[in-house]
């Protein structure tokens, strides 16, 4: 299924004491998206970026052994303080 153009670049930053931050957005004022923050130890075996899944789910890969990879999904959910509307959204 191809994603909705909507999205920004997925973007990784380079956070104090060896932590990343991997990001996908949505829309032009990157309101909106889902990250995962990766430890020092997790940090050099990310390869690529985040790939964006759907507009609440990305995909990062994990170097395991050599010619393993581990994939992760990461998901958001809104919370409480959401509107019903956006709880419903897909």
């Amino acid at each position: 299924m191809p994603l909705p153009t909507l999205f920004s670049a997925p973007e990784i930053r380079a956070l104090e004491g060896g932590c990343r931050l991997c990001l996908a957005s949505v829309g032009q004022r990157s309101n909106g998206g889902v990250g995962t923050l990766l430890s020092p130890q997790v940090s050099p075996l990310l390869e690529g970026a985040p790939e964006p899944v759907a507009t609440r789910i990305i995909q990062i890969k994990l170097r395991d052994h050599p010619g393993d990879h581990l994939y992760v999904l990461c998901c958001y959910a809104p919370t409480a303080g959401a509107s019903d509307a956006e709880k419903e959204e897909s």
